[in-house]
């Protein structure tokens, strides 16, 4: 477990080097507009090919750490409902996000153990509930720590301009 724990915060690190850098800033103008991008001199071609192999190498460690934790290696984390439990995963955490996937992951474990005194309506409750988070909540999560975090950053700086308050700007008018 802590073998797990470690491999993911030190993939975290890695994450947070390489979108800082000039790599990331290239994945970006990439993602936003391929033809943008290549026209500001950004090799496409192979910066999606570092992208492949990035994304390669963090699944191979996400494999490495399934099969620490169920001390197995089986085809049968490729099946349909573990297919559809990590894209919720990263639906609910949301998508493009740095620590989304670890807010959806948490939700999403927990969500049918609180759901489970619904007995046989467990299913129906949980889809009904996925359902009203991707009407209400299309960025997930993350984007809601985001809008609340921006929120509070305005409050904290004050909602005026400059810094000016409504009797500041009255003041300087009468003068």
């Amino acid at each position: 477990y802590y073998a797990l724990v470690i491999m993911a915060g030190i993939g975290l690190i890695i994450h947070n080097f390489i979108i800082s850098g000039h790599l990331g800033r290239a994945m970006q103008a990439v993602r936003d507009d391929e033809t943008g991008a290549e026209s500001l001199g950004v090799n496409v071609t192979a910066v999606k090919l570092r992208v492949f192999v990035l994304a390669a190498v963090y699944a191979a460690f996400a494999g490495i750490g399934f099969a620490l934790i169920s001390r197995q290696v089986n085809p049968s984390f490729g099946e349909f409902p573990i297919i559809v439990a990590i894209l919720t995963i990263a639906v609910v955490g949301g998508l493009g996000t740095r620590f989304g996937p670890i807010l959806g992951a948490i939700v999403v474990v927990l969500a049918p153990q609180l759901l489970a005194r619904f007995g046989e309506l467990e299913t129906l409750v949980y889809g009904l509930c996925l359902g009203l988070f991707l009407i209400f909540l299309p960025h997930g999560l993350s984007g809601v720590i985001e809008r609340l975090g921006a929120r509070f950053v305005r409050q904290a700086k004050g909602k005026h301009p400059q810094g000016l308050k409504p009797g500041k700007i009255a003041e300087g008018a009468a003068r």
